[in-house]
């Protein structure tokens, strides 16, 4: 039942707990450097003194913070189905007629059986629509059912194709 909760919590954007605590630590360090240079002449004498004052600091700072996050999942009342990972691709072999290629999961999010669960897909070739129903059958509560479906047809590519997932 583990998989069908982390399915359950894919499905609906859900991230687990987090609790936890991060430290950071920044050193900064600062030099300053004066020299001052000094040359007198007096006559026929001259002396030059340079002072050269060095400071150096040294700065750390500790930034802690703790994150608590506690997220509630509510089962749904009733059935509800949903798609997961559910993808399409046109395949046209060389040989052999094209087919469109439909994988994923089905899953009941909800409490009571999704009866009759059906897919339905619509794919259109140009301005040709066409429509066909995938049967998939019953999805008890928090369960899922793969799909693995593979449509023949006739004609040029498809341009477009879009699923609708059906039940009672």
């Amino acid at each position: 039942m583990i998989g069908m909760a982390l399915l359950y919590a894919a499905a609906y954007g859900y991230l687990p707990i987090i609790k936890g605590t991060g430290t950071q630590t920044i050193t900064e360090t600062e030099t300053l450097i004066r020299t001052t240079t000094i040359t007198e002449t007096a006559g026929a004498q001259s002396y030059t003194v340079t002072l050269t004052y060095t400071r150096t600091s040294t700065k750390t700072v500790v930034f802690t913070q703790t994150e608590t996050r506690t997220i509630t999942v509510t089962a749904q009342p009733r059935s509800r189905v949903i798609g997961v990972d559910l993808r399409w691709s046109d395949e046209r072999p060389i040989f052999g007629s094209p087919k469109i290629v439909i994988t994923g999961y089905l899953v009941n999010v909800g409490a009571e059986t999704a009866y009759n669960v059906v897919l339905h897909v619509t794919y259109y070739q140009g301005n040709v629509r066409t429509t066909k129903d995938i049967i998939i059958g019953n999805i008890q509560p928090y369960d899922w059912k793969k799909v693995d479906e593979e449509i023949y047809y006739e004609g040029g590519p498809i341009d477009r194709l879009t699923i609708d997932i059906d039940w009672s």
